[in-house]
């Protein structure tokens, strides 16, 4: 049977750009580019030794994506900003 994951979807503004533009060097993130975002990882908090990334902003949105149940965050330019997260202007 084939695993089958959740992805969130959140605007780029979630991520301020300096932090995009290392995203996939990041110790602790694994992310990869695409055509308007990142496509971002996000492992089980059950599963270690994947540490939680250093960096706040990171890391609240990797806590946010796990409470609601997705392996997979992407971040892409047309989608809306959420309130529940920081975001900035690029």
């Amino acid at each position: 049977m084939p695993t089958i994951c959740d992805l969130l979807e959140l605007s780029t503004a979630h991520l301020p750009s300096q932090l995009a533009d290392h995203l996939s060097s990041i110790p602790g993130v694994h992310a990869c580019a695409c055509v308007y975002g990142w496509l971002m990882w996000i492992p089980d908090p059950s599963d270690e030794p994947d540490p939680t990334p250093d960096d706040d902003v990171l890391a609240a949105i990797q806590r946010y994506a796990q409470a609601l149940g997705c392996a997979f965050v992407l971040f892409d330019r047309d989608v809306e900003i959420t309130d529940d997260l920081p975001h900035w202007d690029w």
